[in-house]
């Protein structure tokens, strides 16, 4: 299905969004694929929900708190419920693990964040300006659900996306005691625009956009099977 874009570029990444959904969904078959999925601002207090069992603890500790009404994300961190500051990046993909024996759904596990860009009408390769642009918005929905997420010991991987051109960041550290994560780019920052490859391989040069999908599937995939075998959610692994 991305064959087409070799010849004929999108010019809008609207065009691009059908595509992407179908490979996602054949890349991590055990996964959910989330399409401008919804992130929210965490609480700052997020110590103080630490030992809170279910929807009514949290919104008493909230109201405690004087916090106002909150809600929990299907990544397990307290948010704010109103509409400042919510976030879409183009897809999402996390691991799903079901519930508990308490019949509680466990916290999904975010893999993998696609961000992706339009070239324009003139399908020329895109500008440094939009390169980094593209890579600003990026970083800022993968540390915004890093945060959402804290509970998870890693945050996922970003790949943005325009026309045939990707690049990718990796988690370079995990959260820190103020929770936060940092990321590296792929073949370095080049000003802070990452360096960008073609999603085809081309003149026996392979492209790193299969190879960075799959890796991420295979432990997904991993995780889940463990989940399967031990009934205990895995630590999601960094690589």
């Amino acid at each position: 299905m991305f064959l087409h874009w070799h010849s004929h570029k999108s010019a809008t990444q609207f065009r691009q969004y059908g595509a992407l959904d179908k490979y996602l969904n054949l890349k991590f078959p055990l996964d959910l694929v989330k399409p401008q999925n919804e992130l929210r601002i965490a609480v700052d207090e997020v110590d103080a929900f630490f030992d809170a069992k279910d929807y009514d603890e949290v919104q008493a500790i909230a109201n405690e708190l004087e916090l106002g009404d909150v809600s929990v994300s299907s990544y397990g961190g307290v948010v704010h419920v109103d509409r400042e500051g919510r976030k879409y990046p183009d897809f999402v993909v996390a691991s799903y693990f079901g519930v508990n024996e308490d019949d509680v759904l466990i916290a999904e596990a975010p893999r993998l964040v696609i961000e992706v860009g339009s070239l324009g009408p003139p399908l020329k390769s895109p500008s440094r300006y939009q390169k980094k642009e593209i890579m600003d918005q990026l970083l800022g929905y993968l540390e915004q659900l890093a945060i959402e997420s804290k509970d998870w010991e890693i945050a996922p991987h970003g790949i943005a996306l325009i026309g045939t051109e990707a690049a990718f960041l990796y988690l370079s550290s995990k959260a820190n005691v103020s929770g936060l994560c940092t990321w590296k780019h792929k073949g370095g920052r080049s000003g802070g625009a990452g360096t960008w490859y073609s999603i085809f391989d081309e003149d026996s040069q392979p492209s790193p956009w299969r190879d960075v999908i799959d890796k991420i599937s295979e432990s997904s995939t991993k995780s889940a099977e463990e989940f399967g075998r031990h009934g205990k959610v895995p630590v999601v692994p960094a690589n």
